[in-house]
């Protein structure tokens, strides 16, 4: 009785903790979207360093709370979560929201966008390092051989940007 218990006590937190997150993302999200980005930068904190979450769950969060602190011009905090993203144990390969986007690539759009914050800041010679990251240790993972291409001719035209930069 007592192992049934706990186990429906364990149970019944991890429904909660998967449904609250979501929530609590979802929220952080519309806080953003409706201008309140100091707010939106804490809810994306606040979930991004919580113990009984998801890997994708937090993931999301560091994805976008660095977008929320890049957007702010914040580089390096910026690239402080999105490489928080690497250690979040989220699978690239988790399926996307919709049919468009068959999968997360959280370690690829973290290079990207590592790559742009570095890019922002002036700093040329980092910002190429990650973007070749996104092209060979993390490249974009999907099903569609034309999505992949374009995706691949995209990062090649950062790469040869940021080359002429130098």
């Amino acid at each position: 009785m007592k192992v049934l218990s706990r186990t429906l006590l364990f149970l019944s937190l991890v429904f909660t903790v998967g449904c609250s997150s979501t929530d609590e993302l979802d929220r952080a999200g519309e806080l953003y979207r409706s201008g309140n980005v100091s707010a939106s930068e804490q809810a994306f904190r606040e979930l991004a360093g919580k113990k009984l979450v998801s890997p994708g769950t937090r993931a999301k969060a560091l994805f976008n709370l660095g977008v929320v602190l890049q957007g702010q011009k914040k580089y390096d905090d910026a690239i402080a979560a999105f490489t928080r993203i690497f250690d979040a144990g989220a699978d690239d390969r988790e399926p996307g929201e919709h049919l468009m986007e068959c999968c997360r690539n959280y370690g690829h759009r973290a290079c990207l966008r590592i790559s742009a914050c570095h890019d922002e800041a002036g700093r040329v010679r980092e910002a190429l390092h990650w973007a070749e990251k996104a092209r060979t240790e993390f490249p974009c993972q999907d099903w569609c051989g034309t999505c992949a291409e374009q995706d691949a001719k995209r990062v090649t035209a950062v790469i040869r940007r940021l080359k002429s930069k130098l």
